[in-house]
């Protein structure tokens, strides 16, 4: 069972490539780990730090958020297993072997892997590659906030399974305890009126496509 890291980042080149490697060195079997970089392609200093390196990158060519460099990464994995992360989230040693048996059994058809993020028990984050390819992953129209929250709620209404695994833990920090936000996180906390603007307007009209 390959997974698939989509690591939307932005702004942060130091972090973003620690934040690799952690994920890499705390799998069990790394070379089962695919990690894609979405980057926007107005950020030169991520793109010129990753030039060099050997890790697959794919460029966001109109810039909104981070949704929309999870979806790009998507497109250009490979994995059985999707996980979205960020420059702020850190898994636990061997994470790879508990996503694998969690989902085992579970790739022929539509499926979510509900994780615990260090604050909710268990959150829907993770999806098939046959979730992907039927239903895809986040709108375009939204930023970084409440995309997540339409497709849960669409995938629940339809009855699409979930595996809830708690004992996997993707610890999403934010930021970092006792300091301040840096303008990275803030830039996406002042969209959340306007995501949440979105969510409802899609959702009066029924969730287009």
């Amino acid at each position: 069972m390959r997974l698939s890291l989509l690591h939307a980042t932005r702004g942060r080149p130091d972090r973003c490539l620690a934040v690799r490697e952690e994920w890499l060195s705390k799998a069990t079997d790394p070379l089962g780990v695919e990690h894609i970089f979405g980057v926007d392609v107005d950020d030169g200093p991520t793109i010129e730090a990753l030039r060099d390196l050997c890790v697959r990158v794919v460029q966001v060519p109109h810039p909104k958020g981070c949704f929309r460099a999870y979806n790009l990464a998507a497109k250009n994995s490979s994995g059985d297993v999707l996980i979205p992360i960020e420059d702020d989230t850190h898994p636990e040693q061997g994470w790879d072997d508990e996503v694998r048996l969690a989902m085992t059994g579970h790739l022929d058809s539509p499926a979510i892997l509900a994780v615990c993020d260090g604050q909710n028990e268990a959150i829907e984050w993770c999806v098939n590659r046959a979730f992907y390819r039927q239903r895809g992953l986040f709108h375009d129209d939204y930023h970084g906030l409440f995309g997540d929250t339409e497709w849960r709620l669409r995938a629940r209404a339809d009855g699409i399974p979930t595996i809830v695994a708690p004992r996997i833990v993707f610890h999403h920090n934010q930021y970092q305890p006792g300091s301040a936000p840096d303008p990275i996180y803030e830039r996406k906390q002042g969209r959340y009126l306007d995501d949440e603007q979105t969510f409802n307007r899609r959702g009066r009209e029924g969730w287009p496509t």
